[in-house]
């Protein structure tokens, strides 16, 4: 008896024992996952860090020529070696060795090809804030003939700098008999794939100061019927997401089919309904490299049926039959959705190398323009310039009489100028007529601009065109497109836009890093490689940047060999400076996103 006692006394300690371990073991195995997935959030800090270090590197400038020598080799755009893999924590066993990758989607007019590993320019998106700036204000002073823009168009380049999402001042209330106001805001956002015009008045009526409502849209007397109610902004958007309060956007428009964000559609999206047309969910899942073929669009039928349940943004609005954007997806491609497309974030650099202010070519003391021009280019081209606000210039090529340069030329400084320049790039390839202050008016003289309008010359003046002048007087200026990286509903946004023009634009878009200081970091590249002519170039111009220097990316923190996974969407403004972050959004509750394979296979070099 006494046997079976200690046996059972036994048995009951080794159980008690046993499940202690147990217990012990998966408090440790807990403690372990959890130290796991804290390192891998901790990794998602390193590549945001890491971000902002290598943007501090190319400094504010980056567009210019002391920007481009700092720029790292490979670029920013797709550099596996900066971007991918990147070691953050070492360790001899494999499933604690801790990593982060930098991505950004490889797409061309919504169809993704793969990822890449490196930023994406915000300036390749529209900028929701800056849509009521897209029309000419009028104006007193007489336009530029040479760029086909008036000084009114120049201002809605971006002359509301302060900030990314700054105040819509200027000319963006819709008051008066007009009943389209902004109708190049308007033409833009109906660019969209699956775009009403509906939608789109009352996206613009969000935005304007007024309560008076578009032909199409709706302003607080609609918002005030619901329920809950609320009234419109009135003003600058916050956030993209913000579009969810506008009439009729809905989750569908906005985000599409790719529900976890990491750039394909796996089967269960597919499956959701929401692609507009085919699906990318078969084939390996690859990044892709060199030119990505970016389909075409016909302009078909825009067969929105993706996100048709939730299309009828327009059933609430006024009568009338309902307009939808002619732009369509190609044939496979997934609905990324309009979230795409847009941006309230996109700012460039409006300093010189140097890091003081550009000239603003428009200031009306034009002894003080001359002089600064005189101190960073020289005193032949700022007479040029000063003549040119005092005269009325046109292209050298319609011009039959012959021009000198402005050596030794002393204009009379208390003449007005009534030239406004719509862009720096009006001093290409023109001449103006002029009077010397010690001549009659038979002495006069035709001056020939010091920036021909020779594309192969272009190479060695488009840096100190660019970099020193400008038409903002603040250090940053929001919202104009970048064409390198646009894709074609935004590029035929731009106010003078064709839609030959934006496909050629297109077609000759690098999907690979371009060369550090080449002339791919101006806008006028469009010109110098042959896209576009002069006079188109000069004409959208007002509405170009080269370099954006605020970026987006997907930074994930993972593992070389299974545990968790960390994902972050950021934003990241490098207008100063001091980069900093302007977005933050977690995405690891949306799963891993992408194979191991993908963001470090083989691994990388430690940094």
């Amino acid at each position: 008896m006494v046997l079976v006692v200690v046996l059972v006394a036994i048995a009951l300690l080794s159980l008690a024992g046993y499940t202690f371990a147990q217990l012990m073991f998966a408090e440790r195995e807990a403690a372990t996952a959890h130290s796991r997935a804290v390192q891998a959030r901790a990794s998602v800090d390193s590549g945001a860090a890491w971000i902002e270090h290598q943007l501090a590197q190319t400094g504010p400038t980056s567009g210019s020529t002391q920007g481009a020598t700092a720029m790292p080799a490979g670029g920013l755009y797709d550099n596996p070696t900066l971007f991918r893999g990147v070691l953050v924590s070492d360790d001899d066993d494999d499933r604690s060795r801790a990593r982060f990758s930098v991505l950004a989607p490889r797409a061309q007019y919504g169809a993704v090809s793969g990822v890449r590993f490196g930023l994406e320019d915000e300036s390749g998106r529209l900028n929701l804030n800056t849509l009521l700036l897209l029309d000419p204000v009028p104006s007193s002073s007489s336009g530029s003939s040479t760029g086909g823009s008036s000084a009114g168009g120049s201002s809605s380049g971006g002359s509301s700098s302060s900030g990314g999402s700054g105040s819509l001042s200027s000319s963006s209330a819709s008051s008066g008999p007009n009943p389209n106001p902004n109708p190049n805001g308007q033409a833009a956002l109906m660019n969209l794939p699956g775009m009403t015009i509906e939608i789109a008045d009352a996206i613009l009526d969000w935005l304007d100061a007024d309560d008076d409502p578009r032909a199409n849209g709706c302003e607080r007397s609609y918002y005030s019927g619901l329920s809950p109610a609320y009234a419109p902004k009135n003003g600058p958007f916050s956030s993209v997401e913000e579009l969810l309060l506008v009439r009729g956007v809905t989750p569908q428009w906005l985000f599409g089919a790719d529900a976890d964000r990491n750039g394909y559609l796996d089967a269960q999206e597919s499956a959701s309904g929401m692609a507009f047309s085919g699906s990318l969910q078969t084939g390996a899942f690859q990044p892709s490299s060199g030119q990505s073929s970016g389909g075409q669009s016909s302009g078909g039928t825009s067969s929105a049926s993706g996100a048709s349940g939730s299309s009828s943004s327009g059933s609430s609005s006024s009568g009338g039959s309902t307009s939808s954007s002619p732009i369509s997806l190609p044939q496979g491609a997934m609905n990324q959705g309009w979230s795409a497309y847009l941006t309230v974030y996109s700012q460039e650099s409006n300093l010189r190398p140097d890091g003081q202010l550009k000239v603003n070519l428009n200031q009306t003391d034009l002894s003080l323009l001359q002089q600064q021009v005189s101190t960073v280019l020289g005193a032949d081209v700022a007479t040029f310039v000063v003549a040119f606000r005092q005269g009325q210039p046109q292209a050298a090529s319609q011009s039959s009489q012959a021009s000198s340069s402005a050596s030794g030329v002393s204009l009379d400084m208390t003449k007005p100028g009534t030239t406004q320049f719509a862009s720096p790039a009006d001093l290409i390839g023109v001449q103006v007529q002029v009077t010397s202050q010690a001549s009659t008016t038979a002495g006069s003289a035709v001056l020939a601009s010091p920036f021909p309008a020779d594309p192969t010359a272009m190479a060695g003046y488009a840096s100190r065109l660019f970099d020193n002048l400008t038409i903002v007087p603040t250090a940053s200026v929001p919202g104009r497109i970048n064409p390198s990286q646009a894709s074609l509903p935004v590029l035929m946004g731009i106010p003078g836009m064709d839609s030959q023009t934006a496909t050629l634009i297109q077609q000759a878009q690098q999907t690979t890093s371009s060369t550090a200081g080449s002339n791919r970091n101006y806008s006028s590249w469009l010109y110098a490689e042959g896209i576009v002519p002069l006079n188109t170039y000069q004409k959208i111009a007002p509405y170009l940047t080269g370099v954006g220097r605020v970026f987006r990316s997907q930074i994930v923190g993972h593992f070389d060999r299974g545990g968790p996974v960390a994902r972050a969407e950021v934003i990241i403004d490098a207008t100063h400076a001091v980069p900093r972050v302007l977005l933050w959004r977690e995405l690891g509750h949306l799963g891993r996103g992408y194979p191991p394979g993908i963001l470090s296979p083989g691994g990388s070099t430690v940094r």
